[in-house]
């Protein structure tokens, strides 16, 4: 089969410990789950962002990374951002508001999302 490790669990440990293998030029790169902020779409790539400050750049789309990271905390707020819900420092409001993450990046939320996605942030834990 391909060469996919999507969800690795470290059991022991449970959810803490969620790690994702991001395919690079050069191979895989594992990241836990909790270290990544936000995922941002460019055209047919995926830039992942993390906590430290750093980028990776993958070449597959936010929609297969939202169908994966869906139900581990991670919410489509816009057709280019999903973000890690433990992640977000406020958000504002306006059309559809705007996030502003643990990094101060602000990242707008589509009026066709700002419904569902104060529906979930309100159950939140």
């Amino acid at each position: 089969g391909k060469l996919e490790v999507l969800l690795s669990n470290l059991k022991s440990d449970g959810s803490e410990n969620y790690k994702i293998a991001l395919p690079t030029a050069n191979g895989l790169v594992f990241v836990k789950l909790k270290s990544i902020l936000y995922l941002e779409a460019e055209s047919n790539y995926t830039n992942f962002h993390f906590a430290d400050g750093s980028k990776i750049m993958v070449s597959r789309t936010l929609k297969e990374y939202e169908e994966m990271l869906g139900n581990n905390g991670f919410f489509r707020i816009h057709k280019s951002y999903l973000i890690n819900l433990n992640e977000i420092r406020e958000y504002l409001i306006g059309e559809g508001g705007y996030v502003v993450m643990s990094n101060k990046a602000a990242l707008d939320v589509s009026k066709r999302k700002k419904e569902p996605f104060l529906d979930r942030i309100s159950k939140f834990r």
